[in-house]
């Protein structure tokens, strides 16, 4: 029998339980109860009966539901004696990925997402960008969320090599792409992946669609040093193949993507200390996950509002002119090109703007 098979029976038996049946059958049984002991019309025999029949049912239940919980953990440490061969050939397929995919075959490579999803995931980055903050993003790719992270500053771009970031970078003009931070890493489980990034600078880090093709111990050494690189209270928002999923698991069979369980990414978080803020299933086979390092996000950047404008919060709060004004003024500043400029809330804009006229 395949491991995603085995995943497959422990995810139906998740999404089913806790049954909490005692529970439940307590709360209709014991109304009806209730009632037969205190009438005034009594059949002695018959009532003891019954109560002592109420309190077999909720101990067979109980014992039903002990049993469900039994074979759970029956299944995980199944999982768990077969996974081993899983993360060796995660290993081999990362290092043939790593030794043989091109820049463009990488940069191909997308998630597929509902509408719903991607209005989850924008709205969730939307949330990060400020521009009282170094952010960050590892492959940015020719996805269009760094449209919403443009105010950080200033925003850094890594990747494994510098033709990898272009696609992100060639959308702003000249001035903006000076603005911008880019960094190739080098990979290694023998020397640190991000030693040339400051360490405790940033608030919001964005891993999209980059740990999904990475083997676990890859994806623990980048949290690790992640962890050192933001801020207290900065945050790291990643997805990643969650192979407590059969999806997930499905997709390591047929050798697209390595084995990452869930479980073992979250004892990962959690022996750092992060706190977890988010976690969402954006797909069969990919989680989301936003996780925080303990502390108080603090800045000491002040903010001015621009001459002959008067900013508050919320789009719905600016006139159609004046939010033709506001994207008037950021193009004129370089924030990017007139199409970027147009797809930013306008209160992103806001931000930006005040961050450039301090300079």
């Amino acid at each position: 029998m395949k491991l995603s098979q085995i995943v497959a029976f422990k995810n139906l038996l998740d999404d089913m339980t806790p049954l909490e049946t005692m529970a439940v059958a307590h709360d209709k049984l014991a109304p009806l109860l209730h009632t037969v002991k205190v009438n005034s019309v009594q059949f002695e025999n018959l009532t003891d009966r019954l109560d002592q029949t109420y309190h077999k049912i909720l101990s067979d239940l109980d014992e039903f539901d002990q049993t469900i919980e039994s074979i759970k953990t029956e299944l995980t440490q199944l999982i768990t004696q077969l996974e081993h061969p899983y993360y060796n050939d995660s290993l081999q397929l990362y290092d043939q990925m790593t030794a043989y995919e091109s820049s463009e075959y990488i940069l191909g490579r997308t998630l597929i997402l509902d509408d719903s999803v991607k209005d989850f995931i924008t709205a969730r980055i939307q949330h990060y960008g400020d521009w009282q903050y170094p952010g960050m993003i590892i492959r940015p790719g020719h996805e269009n969320w760094i449209n919403y992270l443009v105010s950080c500053d200033p925003l850094y771009l890594v990747d494994q090599n510098l033709e990898l970031l272009e696609p992100s970078i060639l959308r702003f003009n000249d001035q903006y792409q000076r603005r911008l931070r880019s960094y190739a890493i080098q990979e290694s489980l023998d020397h640190a992946i991000l030693p040339r990034l400051p360490d405790d600078q940033f608030g919001f880090c964005l891993v999209y669609n980059f740990f999904n093709f990475k083997p676990i111990s890859i994806i623990k050494q980048y949290l690790t040093e992640l962890y050192n690189k933001l801020k207290p209270g900065g945050t790291i928002a990643f997805t990643f193949n969650d192979c407590d999923k059969r999806g997930a698991v499905e997709l390591v069979e047929r050798n697209f993507i390595c084995y990452t369980p869930g479980r073992e990414v979250m004892s990962h978080i959690e022996s750092l200390g992060f706190n977890v803020r988010q976690k969402f299933k954006i797909s069969a086979a990919c989680t989301w996950i936003e996780i925080q390092k303990p502390g108080q996000l603090t800045t000491l950047r002040g903010g001015q509002t621009l001459a002959k404008l008067v900013y508050k919060d919320g789009d719905s709060m600016y006139t159609e002119e004046q939010q033709r004004e506001i994207r008037q003024h950021a193009a004129s500043l370089g924030i990017g090109i007139p199409a970027v400029v147009n797809q930013i809330p306008i209160t992103q804009l806001v931000k930006l703007i005040k961050q450039r006229t301090e300079e």
